[in-house]
């Protein structure tokens, strides 16, 4: 690491740091094969920052925007990473969505990714979000510990709270925010499909007109890590869309081309700027 900041918070020594240019790499991180997007233009930025926190609950990862202004009222993303990945994904996926727009937090799933998972990636490793549903409300739990560190940590608007993430994470997300839609401003859910099987829309009421982006990347994956072939990705994209639409969502939808990797998350900060613009 270049540089360190380091800030107490209620007992915990939090070193903010400045990561190299090869550690801001998108698939050249921590653990997984992460997603394979360019670095951000120009090398790594000059003061953007993120620090890991490790709680009794569980570590977590926050992001402090490039230029950071503690008397501004950032918009605050909650990201949750995909199977076989960690927390640690939010310095790989920030700088694809922008380095001076949001403050960022990640909490680390609930459980290690299992052993058929890793079968089909064999590469990867990290943690996972289990469908059962003591682990729907464990992950649940990790948000809200995030929320908590994140308020005294960095200065968010508390009604411009966005929840997001990739393929597991994303599916997560739509689940959370749908449970409740009065905590956050929006979903984002990049490679991420609906939930199946569980009664994610018991607020379905109170969730008409919750903002949702739907992303679709240029390598979409099912939920076990295999790939699917086209027309039944394309088909099960569809499906998500109209059902989507049919419980009120004030939908969004966007498709990558395989020239533009990082497209979606580029998406995700244009979704949101469009979003607070209209406020």
């Amino acid at each position: 690491m270049d540089t360190k900041d380091t800030e107490l918070l209620s007992g915990l020594t939090l070193e903010f740091e400045t990561p190299r240019s090869d550690q801001w790499r998108i698939g050249q991180w921590g653990p997984g094969g992460g997603h394979a997007l360019a670095p951000p233009a120009g090398g790594p930025p000059a003061d953007a920052a993120v620090a890991a926190i490790a709680t009794r609950d569980a570590p977590a990862c926050l992001f402090r925007p490039l230029h950071y202004e503690p008397r501004y009222e950032y918009p605050l993303l909650v990201w949750l990473h995909d199977c076989g990945e960690d927390e640690r994904i939010l310095r790989r996926v920030m700088p694809e969505i922008s380095m001076r727009n949001f403050a960022g937090v990640a909490p680390r799933g609930v459980a290690a990714a299992t052993t058929k998972w890793l079968a089909a990636a064999p590469s990867a490793q990290g943690f996972d979000w289990p469908e059962s549903r003591e682990a729907r409300a464990l992950a649940s739990q990790r948000v809200d510990a995030c929320l908590a560190m994140a308020a005294r940590t960095v200065s968010f608007r508390r009604d411009r709270v966005f929840l997001g993430g990739c393929g597991a994470g994303g599916t997560l997300a739509l689940e959370l925010a749908f449970a409740a839609p009065d905590r956050f401003a929006g979903v984002a859910s990049v490679e991420g499909s609906v939930p199946k099987g569980r009664p994610w829309l018991s607020r379905l009421a109170d969730a008409r007109g919750l903002p949702v982006l739907l992303a679709a990347g240029s390598q979409r994956q099912s939920p076990a890590g295999l790939e699917m072939p086209p027309a039944a990705l394309a088909h099960e994209f569809l499906a998500d869309q109209r059902l989507l639409f049919a419980a009120g969502a004030r939908l969004t939808v966007f498709e990558a081309c395989e020239s533009e990797p990082s497209a979606p998350f580029a998406e995700i900060n244009r979704w949101i700027m469009r979003l607070i613009g209209a406020c």
